[in-house]
């Protein structure tokens, strides 16, 4: 997750142990350095940026248990992390993005298995609304925002371990979900963002005509 020019990892698992771990990579020194801690291990969380704001979301605790929590986290102070309203389902291996001064988190799994259920979180307010839910099961999708919509990409069904092709788009001002078609092959557990490419600029051509002064 990227804030502030730094990429940060957050947590996560090494020898299947839940880490709190916080570590921020700088891409112009080429050095990793030691942030502070979350205050809570977890792993298969979601994070994303909303107004500046690092937020990350559900995941498991070190005992495998599903977390509802929603966590501010801020670097800069002593004690980074502020939990704030949790998600009504505690989920993990879900998606969560930032998209119109919200943060809305889909899928994923949960005591119940899959997961179709899809949340938004109004910071103003401090509060979750749920939203119309996903059409299939995407465990352990990719998530991106593209011209307005939240696209939640591939995936898998814990209920039959099937891999997922599908993309599905939520519009806000249709207030529900569209199918955008499917990935090249089925994919899960991959990342996804968006390439914003330079805009390629026109040089007209204007024709220089050279007058020859007559001889004499």
């Amino acid at each position: 997750m990227a804030l502030d020019g730094q990429l940060y990892a957050l947590g996560g698992r090494y020898n299947d142990v839940a880490l709190n771990s916080v570590e921020t990579y700088n891409p112009e020194l080429n050095i990793w350095r030691p942030a502070p801690a979350l205050p809570a291990p977890c792993f298969a969380h979601a994070a994303a940026i909303l107004e500046g704001r690092l937020y990350v979301s559900g995941g498991c605790n070190g005992t495998g248990q599903y977390l509802g929590s929603l966590l501010h986290y801020d670097p800069k102070l002593e004690k980074p992390g502020t939990f704030l309203s949790p998600m009504g389902i505690p989920r993990a291996g879900h998606v969560m993005a930032a998209l119109g001064g919200r943060l809305y988190v889909a899928g994923g799994l949960g005591e119940t298995g899959d997961l179709l259920s899809f949340e938004a979180y109004e910071p103003r307010t401090d509060s979750w609304t749920h939203l119309a839910p996903l059409p299939s099961p995407h465990v352990g999708a990719a998530g991106a925002v593209l011209q307005g919509e939240l696209l939640v990409l591939g995936g898998y069904s814990h209920r039959t371990y099937a891999l997922s092709h599908l993309i599905h788009a939520y519009c806000p001002g249709l207030g529900r979900w569209l199918c955008l078609g499917t990935l090249p092959r089925p994919r899960a557990e991959m990342p996804a963002c968006i390439l914003t490419l330079p805009t390629v600029q026109h040089i007209a051509l204007v024709p220089t005509l050279h007058q020859t002064k007559p001889a004499g």
